[in-house]
């Protein structure tokens, strides 16, 4: 996602470092980490290696199920909290979510439209680094010279400071994705780890997306994933009706609700078409 200024500015004392790097089922110790490491066993993860395939059928290599659960380890609240249900309907909240931002699929693509998602590692058309808008030269965490700050990863990491406060969250050191970027498309967990690590971290002045799907839904008319959606693209997304972005959204919602076996809320989506 594009994670624009106005939603996004106000995050600048995220302190989070790593210290442990997880391999399913173990722990091997590393540096730099505030979030003790959990090991996660692959067993009690709340979707399979066999499902997630289902999922993402044409996912792109950095996208691996062991990355998945690599980078989750780090966050110990990340689908481990509620009810059953719960966890199964934040896992779809997220992973739908992760789908409509690296999608490859169309109307009529082989498989249908959701047989795409995770399908794009970076965004489209800016690989040869010639996209440099989503640069604001007056954050505390300043652009390097010839890196571009562009979607990357299954979240789409963009901009300059959000690349800032997620390296300064993940490695103690805002300056390692500033100045290697590219490490957010190429690194399987830190793929995952850059879009996690977004959905559990308060978007000022925004509750995080993992707030919003363990809180009451009633907050959100019902609705706690187009609330996801505001945080995640409000504004270009929400507040216009159903558009389709959110339709896609949905779309892939529904399709992996329907995989795991899970209901589909009544209201999806109607809270990201009128916030208000």
């Amino acid at each position: 996602m594009r994670f624009y200024p106005d939603d996004f500015k106000n995050q600048m004392n995220i302190k989070n470092t790593i210290k442990c790097f997880s391999i399913v089922g173990t722990m091997i110790v590393g540096a730099f980490s505030p979030h003790p490491v959990h090991a996660v066993d692959s067993a009690q993860f709340p979707i399979s290696k066999q499902t997630f395939k289902k999922f993402f059928p044409n996912a792109n290599a950095v996208f691996t199920y062991e990355g998945l659960i690599q980078a989750a380890a780090k966050y110990p609240s990340f689908l481990n909290q509620g009810s059953e249900e719960q966890v199964k309907s934040e896992l779809v909240a997220f992973l739908a979510n992760a789908a409509h931002e690296t999608t490859g699929g169309w109307p009529t693509a082989p498989g249908g439209p959701y047989a795409w998602g995770l399908y794009f590692a970076q965004e489209v058309g800016c690989e040869s680094g010639h996209c440099t808008q989503y640069t604001d030269p007056t954050s505390a965490y300043k652009p390097v010279a010839g890196q571009t700050y562009h979607g990357r990863g299954a979240m789409q990491l963009s901009w300059n400071y959000n690349y800032g406060q997620a390296s300064e969250a993940i490695y103690g050191n805002a300056n390692k994705l500033l100045q290697e970027p590219g490490l957010v498309a190429t690194d399987p967990v830190l793929a995952w780890e850059t879009a996690i690590w977004f959905w559990m971290t308060p978007q000022a002045p925004k509750p995080s997306a993992h707030e919003v799907v363990m809180g009451d839904p009633a907050a959100y008319k019902n609705d706690v994933f187009g609330e996801t959606v505001n945080i995640i693209n409000g504004g270009i997304e929400c507040g216009h009706g159903m558009n389709p972005q959110l339709e896609n959204r949905i779309g892939f919602y529904k399709h992996f609700a329907q995989l795991l076996g899970i209901s589909v809320p009544t209201h999806l989506g109607e809270y990201c078409q009128n916030p208000n």
